[in-house]
């Protein structure tokens, strides 16, 4: 899972420090904790600044894969939810990868 996780840092633009961070001091992964509710995981995506499409890029699924887990017609797997909760921690600031609602604005 590590380098499954930090190859998804860096392509989310993380810079080692911020990896070396998250691989240290962020609470490892417990399936316990899954919650496949949509809501939940686009509020992450908010947080985050992520659209769906640039978090799916971001994680290395494919966007109709991502936009069933976001419509509920797939249940999300914990890994791909805990990746987004870990991105939500480091909001993004590239244009390429702000939420649709960013550019609205």
């Amino acid at each position: 899972m590590t380098a499954k996780l930090r190859t998804m840092l860096e392509r989310a633009g993380l810079n080692d420090a911020q990896i070396g961070t998250v691989l240290r001091d962020f609470p490892k992964p417990d399936a316990s904790g899954l919650d496949t509710d949509p809501n939940y995981l686009r509020g992450l995506l908010a947080e985050a600044g992520l659209s769906q499409r640039a978090a799916a890029r971001i994680l290395g699924i494919p966007n109709r894969t991502f936009r069933a887990y976001m419509m509920g017609e797939t249940p999300c797997p914990y890994a791909v939810q805990y990746a987004i909760e870990v991105l939500s921690n480091f909001p993004q600031k590239d244009p390429n990868t702000q939420s649709e609602a960013d550019h609205d604005r």
